[in-house]
């Protein structure tokens, strides 16, 4: 069985048709960890040494009852441990049917086997669940409203800029990046993904 093929706003939609389902509140912080455990019913397991030793920050187990983390990740990266928990429901929500025809791995081990397995589709396999965690995290209504609010903070460095003669290609990171700090403690991400967020969803072509 292969990776469906998916567009983003097909991933997009998944994201959405659950947020709805499993926090109606549309709150931010959307509240990942409660919904994993609370919602989904699913044991989130912190694992020493699964970083450091298998290269991987989590994954989802084949019967679908646990995420399994890298504890380091747990307890002192707090971003990219809701990013890796949005991923594994990613994989929970999209592949779900993939995994109980092909999954046979039982430890870590087996489960990088598997993910190897799947040759040239492994990449569309996490590329789905980083889109689908992305979505999850920072959903497009929220984002719109959210850097729309921003985005005159910022405004007066734009005016210096320009009045420095400094053309708008010039600055467009420097100002993408700053929106991208500024923003991603409203949704308890981190920069980078805020960042993939602000472009993905074309906002960085709202910028003057």
């Amino acid at each position: 069985m292969a990776i469906p093929f998916l567009t983003n706003d097909q991933i997009h939609e998944a994201a959405m048709t659950f947020l709805q389902e499993y926090h109606p509140q549309d709150s931010l912080p959307v509240p990942i960890e409660e919904i994993i455990e609370l919602q989904l019913g699913l044991d989130i397991v912190p694992t020493p040494g699964l970083l450091k030793g298998f290269e991987i920050d989590g994954f989802l187990t084949r019967d679908f009852s646990s995420i399994y983390v890298d504890d380091n990740i747990q307890n002192n990266r707090p971003t990219r441990y809701r990013f890796t928990l949005a991923h594994e429901v990613g994989h929970f929500v999209l592949h779900r049917a993939l995994l109980e025809e092909l999954a046979t791995f039982d430890d870590v081990d087996s489960w990088r086997q598997f993910v190897r397995d799947l040759g040239a589709d492994k990449d569309s396999y996490e590329y789905q669940g980083y889109a689908f965690a992305g979505y999850l995290l920072v959903p497009k209504h929220h984002l719109a409203a959210k850097f729309k609010q921003v985005l005159p903070e910022i405004q007066s460095e734009i005016v210096a800029a320009k009045s420095a003669g400094i053309h708008r290609a010039a600055y467009l990171d420097f100002v993408v990046n700053s929106l991208a700090s500024r923003l991603s403690g409203v949704f308890d991400v981190s920069p980078e993904v805020m960042l993939r967020r602000i472009k993905s969803d074309k906002l960085d072509a709202k910028i003057p």
